[in-house]
């Protein structure tokens, strides 16, 4: 890990991710409360999954998840947060198309996005002229809906 001007911050020069032999699909990272960084991919061990790994602000490595131990009985994770640009990652079940909204602290809908179906992971990087602030996060599909709470800094 660097800092803004390129000085590593970290005494290991690489750290090791994941010890299991496996492909690694659809990487993604996010900084985390605390200075953490959390990686999280797609995985093929043991049939699939989605599985985390947290690496603390010096650079140690934090215990491995398996993000569908974790998850609601909707299959999908909303993190970090509170941040600027949430990600969420839908489990490999999830394969239906669904709408993204962001709603206001009144539920006034402010922005929609559609996801296509077999997605798995969308940054809510696209979100960025909102202000800092609460709002509501709502993932619906056609048989369900699920609402985050999110804290955009």
């Amino acid at each position: 890990k660097l800092d803004n001007d390129g000085i590593p911050l970290w005494a290991n020069t690489s750290v090791s991710i994941s010890a299991v032999n496996s492909n690694k699909e659809n990487v993604q990272s996010g900084e985390y409360f605390n200075n953490n960084l959390v990686i999280v991919w797609q995985d093929n061990r043991n049939g699939s999954g989605i599985f985390a790994q947290n690496i603390t602000g010096d650079g140690n490595r934090g215990i491995v998840s398996n993000v569908s131990n974790i998850l609601n009985e909707n299959n999908i994770l909303f993190f970090p947060n509170p941040s600027n640009d949430p990600q969420i990652i839908f489990s490999t079940i999830s394969k239906s198309k669904c709408v993204i909204s962001v709603c206001d602290l009144r539920g006034k809908e402010l922005l929609s996005m559609n996801v296509p179906s077999n997605t798995t992971f969308v940054s809510l990087n696209n979100f960025e002229n909102l202000s800092e602030g609460i709002y509501f996060v709502n993932v619906r599909n056609l048989e369900d809906s699920l609402i985050f709470k999110w804290v955009k800094q």
